[in-house]
């Protein structure tokens, strides 16, 4: 990770952190692991395998419930990260590339709400963040 730029996101866990401790999980299981299957996933399970598209429910519902919020779709959450990003005038280029989208005027147009938030997600965001990364650091 030498020689790249080091986002550190407000209240939660340095990305690039996350990244390297990963990195690094994922080297030490390459290594031990019998049942290690090299798919090239550098977050994934023990064996190499990734996670599911339901690994992130139950610490989802935990947070929700703890803050009293609504049930809010998670593919909902992308649309307030983007939006809330680009009201703290993050370049909309690395919202775009955040997302995984290839063009920053498709994730402008169809992501980020250009109209005042309702209210303020930040907080629970943060905490969701964190969550979600000791899920990646915990095994």
């Amino acid at each position: 990770l030498s020689g790249v730029s080091r986002p550190v996101q407000r209240g939660g866990f340095p990305t690039w952190k996350a990244a390297q401790l990963a990195r690094q999980r994922y080297e030490h299981n390459r290594t031990t692991e019998p049942d290690f299957c090299d798919l090239g996933y550098v977050c994934c399970r023990k064996n190499s395998m990734p996670y599911g598209p339901n690994f992130y429910k139950k610490p989802y519902r935990r947070l929700l419930k703890k803050y009293r919020l609504p049930k809010i779709d998670w593919r909902k959450l992308r649309n307030s990260n983007a939006t809330i990003l680009a009201n703290e005038r993050v370049s909309m280029k690395a919202i775009s590339k955040n997302l995984g989208h290839s063009s920053a005027d498709f994730t402008n147009t169809v992501y980020v709400e250009h109209q005042p938030l309702v209210y303020d997600v930040r907080r629970p965001m943060e905490e969701m963040n964190n969550c979600i990364m000791r899920l990646f650091l915990c095994p």
